[in-house]
């Protein structure tokens, strides 16, 4: 693999958004860091991600339907975050794994190097 791995990291709290950006970074991903749905989208397709993490409350509600536009166009995995319960909802618009908030970081971490060393298909955890 050529560079760092680069993964979008689409969150609605800029405090969240930070500590998770730190933990990627300290294991040496490149990471891009927007704050809504609309800049998720024009990231992705400017420069596509190896993996795209997506909080689901992003913009609203409007993190399900980033979920799917982003495998419909860039077939990007996508890791679903929420503080809700949501396991069910972000496997429906194919995301290839869910971790709720509070995120551990050894588990976004484990998530992430599972997720990138497979290739991760949508729906397979």
């Amino acid at each position: 693999m050529e560079g760092k791995v680069l993964i979008l990291l689409a969150e609605r709290d800029p405090y969240s958004a930070e500590l998770t950006e730190h933990f990627l970074r300290t294991e040496g991903y490149e990471v891009e860091v927007v704050f809504s749905a609309e800049e998720a989208l024009d990231a992705a397709i400017e420069r596509t991600p190896d993996l795209a993490i997506v909080d689901l409350l992003i913009s609203g509600v409007r993190g399900q339907r980033l979920c799917s536009q982003l495998l419909e166009r860039t077939e990007t995995a996508v890791v679903a975050i929420s503080s809700l319960a949501s396991a069910e909802t972000a496997f429906a618009v194919g995301a290839s794994a869910f971790l709720q908030k509070p995120i551990e970081p050894l588990q976004l971490v484990s998530t992430v190097q599972q997720l990138l060393e497979r290739g991760a298909s949508p729906g397979t955890e």
